[in-house]
């Protein structure tokens, strides 16, 4: 979390969805979402945009604003976690220690994305219909099961009820005992709850671009899901992955836990299946089966499962032999975040490494900057919007620079660049991948 205010915009998601919060606010458009100047975005709800847009306002165009939205939900998030641990009688401090230390959760903490966003509400859903049926005299939890699904539709959209209510019919077909105060749960009511908090923004959304709701609904959940190279995806590339890949993901991404897990298992203890654990087993495994069968699956779908494994890590410490190597290697990648916060005041390594453009860009310019063959997210956000995009193959390249101008060119086009320019520009600073060239005079 801490390298939040230091580290750049990575690309390409990174900065594409803090590009996507800049441009909101600067078209003062909260209903429609752009990718680029005059493109749509269909491919996500707004609510993590929302929220990124109102920390820069309150914090300014920068890492820091546009990123403090995760680490406040990582927050409440564990809050919500000590919370739940209280409830079910499970060390609640040790339990939020161990969600930060898993480096799926540690990593998005400090990542503009939508899937903290889902997490706060999957977790919030999940916990809030849990402390609801455990004594059936808790009203105060019934509302928060409806609020968290129904900003989940903002935030990522139909796959937050298939998430939380999946697991939740299973659990009451599965522990007879809780479902008195199962069906005491104002569902229909609840339902009203969800329309409110989500139907003003999709029914304008429609009315503003009609065809949003068939592209988002349709495209997005159904065509993404059964088919990796979805020929209309009109904002990912194709992508596909072996079936069952998720698990993987999960168990690389959890590390150490899902060992620690695993050796539990495989030593065969005598575990008594109580409710709760029920309960917690169900909210870790259903999403990992429910995207087993997507052959299109990227690791922070995991996500949704870290909140119950850490809680369920924590009721299972006392049968884990390797409790001093675990903590350890839980560890690693906390002491790796305050390397790099050394490495950048030290070195010239992330300017000169990291996938970004924001090292080339000029500060705080307002001369006309030019990009050659590629531009990129990162390069938009940094400039303020202030980058156009050229081709070799443009037989007016000349025409459309202007003196007095920035270029910035990957190394790898620099030949095919001097011979177009020679010798009227001059190189201002490189990294890696890329220079940036002050055009001073194009005229012969």
């Amino acid at each position: 979390m801490g390298n939040n205010a230091i580290l750049p915009l990575m690309d390409k998601t990174e900065s594409r969805y803090a590009e996507i919060a800049r441009l909101m606010m600067e078209k003062k458009d909260f209903v429609s979402l752009y990718i680029a100047e005059d493109e749509l975005f269909w491919g996500k709800p707004p609510l993590s945009t929302w929220l990124s847009v109102f920390a820069m306002k309150a914090f300014g165009q920068n890492e820091f604003a546009v990123r403090l939205p995760s680490i406040v939900l990582a927050v409440v998030i564990l809050l919500l976690v000590i919370s739940l641990a209280r409830n079910m009688n499970i060390p609640a401090i040790p339990s939020a220690i161990v969600l930060l230390t898993i480096p799926e959760f540690f990593i998005h903490s400090g990542v503009v994305s939508t899937d903290m966003s889902l997490l706060l509400c999957v977790t919030l859903t999940m916990v809030s219909f849990w402390k609801s049926i455990q004594t059936g005299t808790a009203p105060f939890w019934n509302l928060p099961i409806f609020i968290g699904i129904g900003l989940g539709l903002l935030a990522k959209g139909p796959i937050m009820i298939i998430l939380t209510l999946v697991p939740m019919v299973i659990f009451a077909i599965g522990c007879k005992e809780y479902r008195p105060t199962i069906i005491r749960i104002p569902w229909i009511f609840g339902m009203f709850i969800i329309f409110l908090i989500t139907a003003p923004w999709y029914v304008l959304a429609e009315l503003k671009t009609p065809g949003f709701l068939e592209y988002f609904l349709v495209g997005e959940h159904f065509m993404r899901y059964f088919e990796p190279s979805w020929p209309g995806d009109k904002y990912g590339f194709a992508k596909s992955t072996p079936i069952g890949i998720i698990w993987v993901y999960f168990v690389l991404f959890t590390l150490p836990y899902s060992l620690l897990a695993a050796s539990i298992v495989f030593r065969k203890p005598k575990l008594k299946l109580d409710p709760h654990i029920f309960y917690l087993l169900l909210w870790i495994c259903w999403p990992l089966v429910f995207f087993s069968a997507s052959s299109s699956v990227i690791h922070p779908y995991i996500l949704p499962a870290l909140p119950p494994l850490a809680l369920l890590t924590c009721q299972l410490w006392s049968k884990v032999q390797f409790k001093l190597p675990a903590m350890a290697i839980a560890m690693l990648l906390p002491v790796a975040g305050f390397v790099l916060i050394l490495l950048h005041f030290s070195t010239n390594i992330i300017p000169n490494f990291s996938n970004t453009d924001k090292y080339v860009i000029p500060p705080e310019s307002e001369k006309k900057i030019f990009m050659y063959q590629d531009d990129t997210y990162s390069a938009r956000f940094y400039s303020n919007g202030n980058i156009s995009l050229l081709f070799q193959n443009d037989p007016h390249l000349q025409a459309s620079l202007v003196n007095q101008s920035f270029i910035i060119i990957r190394h790898k086009d620099l030949q095919q660049f001097h011979s177009v320019f020679q010798g009227r520009v001059h190189k201002i600073k490189c990294n890696q991948k890329k220079c940036l060239y002050f055009i001073e005079d194009l005229c012969d």
